[in-house]
């Protein structure tokens, strides 16, 4: 905001007493906008919000974020968002956003950078983004990524028929390597996948 002089600048208030809320598809960005009024009647100076970043599917906490560039949809979105902040406004109310950098949901491909990370390796443009040691001492591992998923042996899984290579499935352009029977999904590193078959010609 802004006007002919420059920016214009609130004064910065210091949290006198703060009361979280715990949001989730059950409680929104409108549920927290209702009850503004009554915290000020509280002597409420800051509204105290759990994670509001889009998080994994029906997540009750929100600490599992799948897309920190996009506030969720689940909450009531941006726009959501933004009719609680003229609610607190209204009410002469701040706000204080619980926001956890290194908490992220990594089991399926709704985190779309991790998803990215484990198909395309240090190749990856989110590589830099998670604390990966792409070249540790073992020489044998590097530029390789372990997840502790499997119920055995990578060996014993493989005879026994517990992984399963499907090509083009969701986001991986290469393969999505399925883990059955606790049906867990992982895209194949795009370099380890065999080239498409050529469809039969036509005569």
């Amino acid at each position: 905001m802004s006007d002919e002089a420059g920016p214009i600048r609130r004064a910065r208030v210091e949290p006198r007493a703060t009361y979280r809320v715990q949001l989730h598809a059950g409680f929104t960005f409108d549920d927290a906008a209702s009850v503004a009024g009554y915290l000020s009647c509280l002597g409420i100076s800051h509204l105290y919000l759990s994670p509001v970043l889009a998080a994994t599917p029906g997540s009750t906490h929100g600490y599992d974020v799948v897309d920190p560039t996009t506030i969720s949809a689940e909450l009531g979105g941006a726009e959501g968002h933004e009719r609680l902040q003229a609610a607190l406004g209204e009410a002469g109310i701040g706000q204080l956003v619980d926001i956890v950098p290194n908490h992220m949901a990594v089991s399926g491909r709704d985190n779309r950078w991790w998803w990215d990370v484990l198909e395309n390796g240090p190749a990856s443009q989110y590589a830099t983004y998670f604390d990966v040691d792409w070249d540790p001492p073992e020489s044998k591992l590097r530029n390789v990524v372990l997840l502790p998923i499997l119920g055995d042996h990578y060996g014993r899984e493989l005879e026994a028929g517990q992984l399963r290579l499907e090509r083009g499935v969701g986001r991986s352009s290469s393969g999505t390597t399925t883990m059955p029977p606790r049906s867990r999904r992982a895209p194949s590193a795009t370099c380890s996948s065999p080239p498409p078959r050529a469809s039969p010609s036509r005569r």
